[in-house]
């Protein structure tokens, strides 16, 4: 133990430490595909005979934010939007399973995908009768036969796991007969958690986030656009018209900020990786401006020696010719579209790209492609 001499230094310390652990939480990002992925489609193909799904980076992305956002509070489990109004800034509608574990920072999917499926055991469902059934909604999407692909977001903070699934096309239609969206079992008994372990070797990357806390002052405002059709404010629908049913006050207008772009995932088989940043730095509140630019980036690695055959790769690479024809560019641009290092990827390809970005053009939704393209750097997308 250290003991200050001086009571006045010894309090500007204590106060100096006191702020800046509490000024920002510390949440730990998990992404884990393969394991994800794994235990999903064991269940699906093993005990159900179901299609095997695929992933998805930008659900897996959606799904992060909102497990963030429940860790920088340390909440307890809420669904990011009301259930059966789930639809993204894409106008797609989207299915979400939650899940979360108090005392345990290790838990990881096929922790969160046994619980879900167990809920055929604790409902006691009847597969001879397969109907909607509230208190097994988390199974019934992982069964659901239209589902094609999900993504995963898992987030520890105050020694808790928040994981967050979101699946398309969306599962639980609530109809009176599913045969034809669940299959029953093909296998006896029900899967352990080695079932659901993949025998290779994981490939989660995770990082750390600090970011400032949730407020604790509930933002004002309905999350759906038709409460004024519940004038008397329900119990049900009271969580998500908080501003029309007058539960909480304006709080002060913050302008979203974007957190560092981070590395999430290792080089794929197209040789690429993929970098994500998160507009909660702080989260904008309030009326306050959302962040601008690109949340995802994906890059070339640069552990692979080729050398490109023609001299005007880097032309063909601007018009996007790298992603367009990759049969193409790997036999005649390899160094230009897949060697290149993560550093020259944020350029300005225009000499007018400064003047274009000042009189508006990155915002612009005639031109922002265009700039997207070629003019990175000056409109600050990277």
């Amino acid at each position: 133990m250290t003991i200050f001499l001086m009571l006045p230094t010894w309090l500007l310390l204590q106060s100096k430490v006191l702020a800046d652990t509490s000024s920002k939480v510390s949440v730990t990002v998990i992404r884990d595909p393969e394991a994800c992925l794994f235990a999903h489609n064991a269940i699906r193909s093993k005990w159900h005979n179901t299609a095997v799904l695929d992933w998805d980076d930008d659900l897996a992305y959606n799904a992060e934010k909102w497990a963030i956002h429940l860790a920088l509070g340390n909440m307890k489990l809420t669904h990011s939007m009301p259930p059966g109004s789930m639809i993204d800034e894409n106008n797609e509608r989207y299915g979400e399973n939650l899940y979360l574990m108090e005392g345990s920072i290790l838990q990881r999917c096929r922790d969160a995908v046994l619980f879900w499926y167990m809920e055929r055991k604790t409902t006691n469902y009847d597969f001879n009768n397969i109907v909607y059934n509230n208190n097994a909604g988390h199974m019934q999407q992982l069964l659901w036969i239209p589902t094609s692909r999900f993504g995963v977001g898992i987030t520890t903070a105050f020694g808790k796991t928040w994981i967050v699934a979101q699946y398309k096309p969306p599962g639980n239609s609530q109809t009176d007969n599913l045969n034809k969206f669940i299959n029953k079992p093909v296998k006896a008994g029900y899967p352990t958690l080695s079932d659901l372990t993949s025998a290779s070797n994981s490939k989660e990357v995770s990082f750390v986030l600090n970011l400032p806390p949730a407020s604790p002052v509930p933002e004002c405002k309905d999350e759906i656009s038709y409460c004024y059709q519940y004038p008397g404010c329900q119990d049900s629908v009271k969580n998500w018209c908080k501003k029309s049913c007058k539960l909480c006050k304006p709080g002060s207008k913050v302008d979203g900020g974007w957190t560092e772009w981070t590395k999430i995932s290792e080089c794929s088989d197209d040789n690429k990786y993929e970098e994500v940043r998160y507009c909660m730095n702080p989260v904008p509140r309030e009326g306050g401006r959302d962040c601008v630019g690109d949340d995802q980036r994906y890059h070339t690695c640069s552990n692979c020696e080729c050398d490109d055959v023609i001299d005007t790769c880097n032309q063909y690479k601007r018009a996007g010719y790298c992603e367009k024809t990759i049969d193409w560019a790997k036999i005649n641009c390899c160094k230009t579209c897949f060697c290149d290092s993560s550093e020259t990827v944020c350029q300005n390809y225009h000499d007018d790209c400064n003047a274009f970005a000042s009189r508006g053009d990155c915002g612009s939704p005639q031109f922002t492609t265009w700039m997207q393209a070629n003019c990175a750097k000056a409109c600050q997308f990277c």
